[in-house]
């Protein structure tokens, strides 16, 4: 893939630099450097994760782990290594992003440079500028990867499939391998157990000792798929990173609502879980209408200033409905993570900002993932607007 994705991960860092909550822990304290810490949540610094711990989310400047036992770890940062330990689930982002000890149940990553160099026992799902798969590196399942440049020396399980600019490819397959790339290297000595699937502008000639136990099998690339790779450049990564500070500034918007009325978040997650559908179609009409309705009081120039005030109630509306998404999105990682509801802002501050790092994710998936977004704002906003209109949030 000719992207480079360690741009598109960039912002990931700045968002876990600016706003870093961790979930209820237990065990041994963690350390923490020029951190503020409150029951429940961790805010800024660096973090050093150890002891026996439950589920943990955590985002920092920078992140360590060792000697740790837990069952799920979210972790997002400017590095983040583990250096020894056992994890059930490992959820991690960063710029740089490290697994040099310990074992791991499954990966879910996204990095500007990662490097695997111990066992995961279970699937490894990665996105990341630069991969790397040492010769120690063992993947007990599958391994599904994504980035600028691939290099495999180790072991996979079952099935590999990798698709990058450049992919280099060394090691044991026990299952099928698939590859897209334009640049496309198997070392001598690599062992397939299935079968070989490629994708590439040239034909792959194996060296006499690498071992295909199924076929090989070669795909063209397709042109469509090639015209939309070369016209992936760095202005489109600019526009990406440009509309998440956008986000943010509108995020701040409604968080400021937040503050001024606690009670109308929960309300407007409530409307939006039970009336999705009435939500979307709220979004819509309002993001149709209110441009129209500016536009014409801007005209009649007498209407300027409800124009302004117009602009300035749909950015916080805009901002209002982009929170309850985080909140909802913080939500279902919650309970994904077994965690129960915190008690009190702070750790719901903490949640929601794991929202927001989830909802800008779902952004980078290819195709869908904008319009995805799309889809959660208008019914973010919808939800805001049909919790106004309706006001339970007044009666409580």
């Amino acid at each position: 893939m000719r992207a480079k994705l360690n741009r598109l991960f960039a912002f990931v860092v700045i968002l876990g630099v600016g706003v870093t909550p961790a979930c209820r822990t237990l065990g041994a304290a963690s350390a923490t450097s020029g951190a503020v810490e409150s029951p429940g949540v961790i805010l800024g610094g660096d973090i050093t994760l150890s002891g026996a711990r439950d589920a943990v989310l955590a985002l920092a400047g920078s992140i360590v782990v060792t000697d740790v036992h837990m069952g799920n770890l979210a972790a997002a940062g400017g590095g983040v290594q583990m250096v020894s330990g056992d994890i059930g689930r490992l959820a991690v982002a960063g710029g740089t992003v490290a697994i040099d000890g310990g074992q791991v149940g499954d990966v879910f990553a996204s990095a500007g440079d990662l490097k695997v160099n111990s066992h995961v026992t279970g699937d490894l799902r990665a996105a990341a500028g630069t991969i790397v798969l040492t010769k120690d590196a063992v993947i007990g399942g599958n391994a599904a990867l994504t980035g600028g440049d691939i290099a495999i020396d180790g072991t996979v399980g079952n099935n590999l499939s990798a698709r990058a600019d450049h992919i280099s490819l060394a090691g044991t397959i026990g299952g099928n391998v698939r590859l897209i790339g334009a640049d496309i290297t198997i070392a001598p000595g690599t062992r397939i157990g299935g079968d070989l699937t490629y994708a590439g502008p040239e034909h792959i000639s194996l060296p006499a000792d690498v071992t295909v136990g199924g076929k090989v099998l070669r795909r063209a690339l397709g042109e469509a798929q090639d015209r939309g790779e070369r016209h992936t450049t760095m202005l489109g990564h600019a526009v990406r990173m440009a509309g998440v500070v956008g986000l943010g500034g509108l995020a701040l918007c409604g968080l400021a609502l937040l503050l001024a009325i606690p009670p109308l978040l929960a309300s407007a997650e409530e409307t939006l879980v039970h009336a999705f559908p009435a939500s979307i179609l709220t979004g819509l009409i309002a993001a149709c209408a209110l441009p129209v309705a500016i536009v014409v009081l801007l005209v009649t120039v007498i209407g300027i200033p409800m124009a302004l005030l117009a602009m300035a109630a749909a950015a916080t509306v805009t901002g209002f409905g982009l929170l309850t998404v985080c909140r909802w999105s913080g939500d279902i990682l919650r309970q994904r993570l077994g965690q129960p509801d915190p008690p009190g802002l702070t750790p719901r501050v903490g949640w929601m900002a794991a929202g927001f790092g989830v909802f800008v994710a779902a952004g980078l998936v290819p195709m869908v993932g904008g319009l995805a977004q799309s889809i959660a704002i208008l019914g973010g906003c919808g939800a805001v607007i049909l919790t106004l209109w309706r006001r339970p949030w007044a009666k409580a």
